[in-house]
């Protein structure tokens, strides 16, 4: 008798073996190309914004931010030996003629931005700003230094590179000049080639953000 031959599954339906077996390897790429592509996501991979670029985009703006002292005035003194910036509206000793038992001594600068704040000699009002050397050095004592001030502050800084205290807080004195008593006091001490300058600020008005640009200006010749 002869032998009947055993059949083959998969000769018997080549065509659906295959197909299946295809998709089942599709569904697999496709499953892994998801995984793959969340996971590539989550790690920050789709996101065009990187953190450190993000820095450096922030410290690129903040260094181009316009110089606000661009347009403003320069005031040189040659005696003392220096120079300032100064809005182009301020009034300054040179200026303000209507007042010459202030303006004479040359180690000596007053700024103000209007002649009612500008100083007026022997009374208890006072230039908004005022540059003066002296000789020798500044003080070093904390309680020299705090001196008619109330809640005041010393903290060591530079001016134009060189050794400087800024001393803040609140005028105050019991007699005598007494018009500024309560305004905003704002003092550096700076000493240069065997002198010392003091670059003062005092005013019941908001002039401080100028007052600081002013400062931010000064350059010893």
């Amino acid at each position: 008798m002869l032998e009947q031959p055993v059949p083959n599954p998969l000769a018997a339906n080549p065509r659906f073996n295959t197909h299946k077996v295809l998709a089942a390897v599709g569904i697999i790429l496709v499953f892994a190309i998801l995984v793959v592509g969340g996971v590539w996501i989550y790690l920050g991979g789709a996101n065009t914004t990187n953190p450190v670029e993000d820095n450096s985009i922030k410290v690129a703006t903040s260094s181009s931010t316009k110089d606000e002292t661009a347009d403003w005035k320069t005031y040189t003194n040659t005696t003392i030996g220096y120079s300032v910036k100064l809005p182009k509206t301020w009034l300054t000793t040179e200026n303000l003629a209507s007042n010459p038992s202030c303006s004479g001594d040359k180690t000596v600068d007053y700024f103000a931005p209007t002649k009612e704040t500008f100083v007026i000699c022997g009374s208890d009002k006072t230039s908004m700003v005022s540059i003066i050397s002296q000789k020798g050095t500044y003080p070093t004592d904390k309680t020299e230094l705090l001196n008619a001030l109330k809640n005041g502050t010393v903290e060591n800084t530079k001016i134009d590179n060189n050794t400087a205290v800024k001393v803040s807080g609140e005028y105050y004195i019991a007699e005598g000049a007494t018009g500024n008593n309560g305004a905003v006091s704002i003092t550096y001490y700076v000493n240069h080639q065997g002198n010392y300058l003091t670059i003062w600020y005092v005013s019941k008005s908001d002039y401080k953000k100028i007052f600081d640009q002013i400062v931010s200006t000064f350059k010893f010749l």
